[in-house]
């Protein structure tokens, strides 16, 4: 059971599904065929299976970066949107153990004010989060 719901988070994730998915008439039909015992998780049960594995995948990008600080680079993006709202992204470039470009969106939030100072400040307190100061 908890193979298949982490396997099933990881679908929900990387395919991009709605939670609401779960409730498809097909898709209940195919778990069951799939397997009958195993019983398909709540919305509640899949958003906290999703944080968890989410806090797992964190921990471990977090223990390569700080092995590999002096291999990493950090972009920022921001965008504002129609409503005057401004977002940045931070995301870190890295090359892994097999010798494979790497993209991580380390943050993304709604910033205040699109201004150096402002980018400065939110980005500092990712590295800090990240334990990358």
């Amino acid at each position: 059971q908890e193979l298949c719901r982490k396997e099933l988070v990881k679908m929900f994730v990387i395919v991009e599904l709605p939670f609401q998915f779960l409730d498809n008439e097909a898709f209940i039909k195919f778990l069951f065929v799939l397997q009958p015992r195993f019983s398909a998780p709540s919305h509640a049960t899949l958003t906290c299976d999703t944080f968890i594995i989410f806090d797992e995948e964190k921990e471990k990008l977090k223990k390569f970066i700080s092995k590999h600080w002096g291999r990493v680079c950090l972009t920022t993006y921001t965008r504002i949107l129609i409503q005057n709202f401004t977002y940045m992204s931070l995301t870190t470039h890295f090359i892994n153990n097999n010798c494979k470009l790497q993209k991580k969106i380390f943050s993304f939030c709604q910033i205040t004010r699109h201004s150096g100072e402002n980018m400065e400040k939110n980005v500092e307190i990712y590295l800090i989060e990240w334990e990358l100061n």
